[in-house]
């Protein structure tokens, strides 16, 4: 039997980014560095990533030992790997530092310790302390994964800093996107090519690395009568943990900060929609010979009539190919210059006009808008 598609475990084990931490801290941790984790509140499910790392690294003659730092360790680091691994009470400072005991008596052999759950960064700061004087450099002397939301620490001794935002970016998030939107869970009958490119931007665009809360976002919303912003407000009470980073698209829907939710949608709308929209002024002059003479035949009356067509620069139009969408709106639909054959190019050619017109000024369009315009450009494409 097909075994159901897993988000979490695709974005894991099947995006590049995402997969490439996995293997960096194991090939850190195979070449004796301890690591510092840096997997701050946005990170996609976590506990998927621990589970697949812990899975990876158990076996053999190592033993993986998880050390919740907030509820076990009381006092220093020092103090709590002494009352665990110095049961005889052997250490004495005046001789030898706690590193330098435990690895001479090989107590901690064959371990990861895997510390997770700090109280705060001064905890951190201690076990990072503690790890960078600790002088192993192989598995079978014992390392320490340092699991803490905490970014950008600086490693030093024999340590490594792996962090999520280092290894996932939008781009993973907009391929993760893609496969989801492939997939029947996920998409719906209307969704057809440019449908699922533009989510997929979207998606991107408004979640970042965060895959979790964009495939929360995919599987919430029908896209061609739901607003983005609409989507966003009915996830966000999902994820509170991320409202508190003001950088976060939720933070910015909790804070009500529309203008950078309204940016960001306008960003995917511009990359998704301006070559559209270029590509489409171009198929409607090319694939129409007919069209294009009587284009040829208005641009030459024009300038024998001393006004000429010209562009945004003062260039004057010598040619169809050159006609920008402004201009073919004046021709066709303006100044009824040209008649055509098919009722609906003037509309569509208003449409298109108008589209790049509001996101020139920097105004996302609607849903329906975008309806509209994929609708067209489905009937278009169609047609040549």
């Amino acid at each position: 039997m097909m075994q159901e598609f897993s988000p979490e475990n695709f974005w894991w084990n099947n995006i590049t980014g995402p997969s490439a931490m996995i293997a960096s801290v194991e090939n850190a941790l195979s070449e004796g560095y301890s690591i510092i984790l840096g997997v701050p509140a946005f990170t996609p499910w976590p506990e998927k990533m621990r589970n697949i790392l812990h899975g990876n690294l158990s076996g053999g003659d190592v033993y993986i030992t998880i050390i919740d730092a907030d509820s076990e360790c009381l006092g220093t680091a020092e103090d709590f790997l002494l009352s665990k691994y110095d049961t005889n009470r052997k250490y004495r400072s005046r001789l030898s530092s706690v590193q330098e005991f435990f690895l001479r008596n090989n107590l901690l052999k064959n371990h990861i310790f895997w510390v997770h759950n700090f109280r705060d960064k001064s905890q951190v700061s201690d076990w990072l302390n503690f790890c960078a004087k600790y002088p192993s450099d192989s598995p079978a002397k014992g390392l320490f994964i340092l699991d803490t939301e905490h970014e950008n620490l600086l490693p030093s001794g024999r340590m490594r800093a792996i962090n999520f935002s280092d290894y996932a970016e939008r781009y993973d998030t907009m391929i993760f996107a893609s496969f989801l939107l492939d997939n029947k869970q996920y998409s719906r009958p209307q969704y057809n090519r440019n449908w699922k490119h533009y989510i997929s931007s979207l998606a991107a665009m408004l979640c970042g690395s965060d895959s979790e809360v964009a495939e929360r976002f995919i599987r919430c919303g029908d896209f061609t009568c739901t607003e983005p912003s609409d989507v966003l407000e009915m996830i966000a009470d999902d994820f509170p943990e991320r409202h508190g980073d003001s950088t976060h698209i939720l933070g910015m829907i909790r804070n009500g900060d529309e203008s950078a939710v309204t940016n960001r949608i306008w960003t995917a709308q511009v990359q998704v929609f301006f070559p559209m929209i270029e590509l489409a002024r171009v198929r409607i002059i090319s694939s129409d010979d007919d069209l294009a003479r009587r284009i040829q035949f208005a641009l030459e009356y024009l300038k024998s009539h001393d006004n000429p067509m010209t562009l945004s620069d003062g260039k004057i139009v010598e040619v169809p190919e050159d006609l920008d969408l402004g201009g073919l709106f004046h021709l066709v639909c303006r100044a009824n210059m040209i008649k055509t054959n098919d009722i609906m190019l003037n509309e569509y050619i208003a449409l298109l006009r108008s589209f790049r017109n509001s996101l020139a000024h920097m105004t996302p369009c609607k849903a329906a808008e975008v309806c509209e315009l994929i609708d067209f450009e489905r009937h278009y494409e169609n047609k040549s």
